[in-house]
């Protein structure tokens, strides 16, 4: 095999075969991983032989049933090849050597047998309020509170200030009551009235630097109405959101362990060499924008944009756009070449306002997005492992990826 078909053959690998993906990589880049990255594949000790025990046995009487759950998964039509495949599954852990983040990979928790047939109380609460039109967000002129700023209007939506703030400043943007009604339009309004809001917050008072945007899509991904809305905060202190602060943390640590390089580079060049990121053109910046899905996710299909370093406080036009074809490609049906997300969070951190000193000049804009399933009355997405700052996943984000790179460069 040639070194040019090694890389793209890296790229092809299953994230429970990163292991394989990780050794087919050019040796510069190989060892750039596991500088970032701590890979256990419990398929091996640690001296890279096979591991000699942890496999389960499926008694006869249940085979059948394991059969109908995992076929599907396994792509296999023969019961015996079915049930060797899950007695013999595996787990892959990854785990970021800087930041500290932890990702446990393993496909097959993506078919446990959970009722997919209970009532979803969010899709049905957009019809029940609709009906009985008393939808406070559908009359915000008089039924929300108006902020100090007053309200930031534009033709297809308006704002207003949170009734039970979780920070000084603390503004919500009201778009369509059916949120799966929500345009590109909507979408860019919303962050850009955001953005508006948090430089006059800024200009009036100047130690409310740490802005972040961020919506919470349906009941699972924390909204207390159906109505489609995001919110946007600007804190006061010297420390931004936890994850902003995670992200300079691991970049300083980086730093003084390897000088003369670039935590977010060499993290993108790990990603874009996995398959996992891909770099688009920008005309109003050099940097460009990144594309990725990250190797250490906060849960189910958690992507990223990443924006220019030399932002400063506001974003481009299309680093804009591409925010909102990155939410559109997970919302549209698998059959129109989406993801199908019903529920899910988004956030987007900005560099401090005021703050240009080395610290944060490394930092671009970085919109994100996470799955978060369905409302449903008995399933979570959050357990134990998840309280204890380790993700469990079912989905592979080196499947999901070059989908959602395609489909970013048919919207460009």
């Amino acid at each position: 095999m040639s070194e040019a078909e090694r890389v793209e053959e890296a790229k092809l690998k299953p994230i429970t075969h990163l292991k394989e993906a990780v050794d087919l990589l050019l040796p510069q880049d190989r060892n750039l991983f596991f500088r970032l990255y701590e890979l256990v594949d419990d398929r091996f000790m640690s001296d890279g032989s096979p591991r000699p025990n942890g496999h389960m046995k499926i008694p006869l009487e249940m085979r059948e049933k394991v059969f109908r759950l995992f076929k599907d998964m396994v792509g296999s039509d023969d019961s015996d090849e079915v049930c060797k495949a899950v007695e013999n599954q595996w787990t892959v852990f990854v785990t970021d050597r800087y930041s500290k983040r932890k990702a446990i990979f393993n496909p097959f928790r993506g078919s446990r047998p959970i009722d997919k047939n209970i009532r979803n109380f969010f899709l049905e609460d957009i019809e029940d309020q609709k009906k009985k039109s008393d939808c406070d967000f559908c009359h915000a002129e008089t039924s929300t509170p108006e902020g100090e700023f007053g309200r930031f209007k534009d033709d297809v939506g308006i704002s207003f200030t949170n009734l039970t703030k979780f920070a000084p400043y603390h503004e919500i943007f009201a778009g369509p009551h059916n949120p799966y009604e929500m345009t590109e339009e909507d979408f860019i309004s919303q962050m850009k009235k955001a953005l508006a809001y948090g430089h006059t917050v800024y200009n009036k008072d100047p130690e409310a630097i740490h802005l972040a945007w961020g919506m919470n899509f349906g009941y699972k991904a924390g909204a207390s109405k159906v109505h489609q809305h995001s919110q946007v905060i600007v804190c006061r202190g010297m420390m931004h959101q936890s994850e902003a602060e995670e992200f300079h943390e691991a970049a300083k640590l980086y730093r003084k362990e390897y000088p003369n390089s670039d935590y977010l580079s060499d993290w993108l060049r790990v990603h874009e060499v996995l398959g996992l990121a891909r770099h688009f053109d920008d005309p109003e910046s050099h940097d460009g924008i990144w594309a990725v899905m990250s190797l250490t996710p906060s849960k189910e299909r958690h992507a990223i944009v990443i924006g220019s370093r030399n932002s400063g406080y506001d974003v481009s036009e299309k680093f804009a756009r591409y925010c909102w074809h990155l939410v559109n490609f997970m919302m549209k049906d698998s059959n129109e070449g989406g993801e199908g997300v019903m529920e899910f969070n988004t956030k987007l951190f900005m560099t401090p306002f005021g703050r240009g000193e080395e610290y944060w000049s490394d930092f671009p804009p970085m919109f994100t997005i996470i799955d978060r399933g369905v409302s449903t009355a008995i399933t979570s997405d959050f357990g134990f492992m998840e309280t204890s700052g380790t993700v469990v996943l079912s989905t592979d984000p080196k499947i999901i990826a070059p989908k959602l790179f395609r489909s970013l460069a048919q919207a460009a």
